[in-house]
């Protein structure tokens, strides 16, 4: 389910040259993006590429929820919504609020631990500094800048992610890790080159 997760940035490159009206070069985009997915293979392992899947709902839910967002990144360029018009912070909150809804519906929340000030802290510092900045700087990247190269750079995200990791928590790292980024590298090259005329 992770590797149908990281689809999304195949979606956007592929969605991008079609509901874009931008001079894509292929050749180039096409390398590039499959050169950056192999990369998060060989980075990730194939295990679970390989494995047959016990229950296909949640796998079709992940491979619908990459589309989904690559549908979002790419019409906000495709409607050229202005860069002051920022939504994506506000429509994960929105699906944050949602969720504590169904489970409250659910009673999901009755057999959870009393939430600490600290607790309280970390949730909102990491949904409002690194999460909410993140979200509100690619929103601007997606309005301004090459989708194809955005879309294969964000291969760098389950990279970055596994690396703080390995560094906060003293896991080992990989051994593809390094070879996988190499490849990500120069996927994002490729499709960096695609746009120019």
């Amino acid at each position: 389910m992770n590797l149908l997760n990281y689809l999304w940035p195949v979606w956007i490159v592929l969605l991008s040259a079609i509901l874009i009206r931008e001079k894509i070069r292929f050749f180039p985009m096409a390398t590039g993006v499959l050169l950056g997915f192999s990369g998060i293979v060989i980075a990730r392992g194939d295990t679970d590429l390989l494995r047959i899947p016990e229950a296909p709902i949640p796998l079709v839910l992940a491979l619908l929820g990459g589309f989904l967002w690559a549908c979002y990144s790419v019409l906000l360029r495709r409607w050229r919504i202005p860069e002051e018009q920022g939504g994506t912070a506000l429509h994960f909150s929105l699906c944050a609020v949602m969720a504590a809804l169904v489970a409250t519906f659910r009673g999901e929340w009755q057999n959870l631990p009393a939430v600490r000030a600290e607790a309280l802290f970390w949730v909102l510092f990491g949904g409002i500094g690194p999460v909410g900045l993140a979200y509100h700087w690619w929103e601007i990247g997606v309005k301004r800048g090459n989708m194809a190269l955005i879309g294969t750079l964000a291969y760098f995200i389950p990279i970055g992610s596994t690396v703080l990791i390995s560094l906060l928590f003293r896991e080992s790292m990989g051994p593809g890790l390094i070879p996988g980024s190499v490849l990500i590298a120069g996927g994002a090259w490729l499709a960096g080159r695609s746009s120019s005329v």
